[in-house]
């Protein structure tokens, strides 16, 4: 984890990152949700099946 800012009111440019976090949950849910995205795109019966 890393704050990329140097202080409260600094001007940032648009798209640039303020921060970097890691979090394990959030790896899983992204790696669950690509799952699930393949499976859709793979198997459209079993995605609406599972609907």
């Amino acid at each position: 984890e890393e704050l990329l800012v140097d202080f409260t009111g600094e001007r940032v440019a648009i798209g640039r990152p303020l921060a970097v976090l890691y979090a394990p949950e959030l790896v899983t849910a992204e790696e669950e949700l690509l799952q699930a995205h393949r499976t859709r795109d793979a198997q459209p019966a079993l995605y609406q099946a599972a609907r």
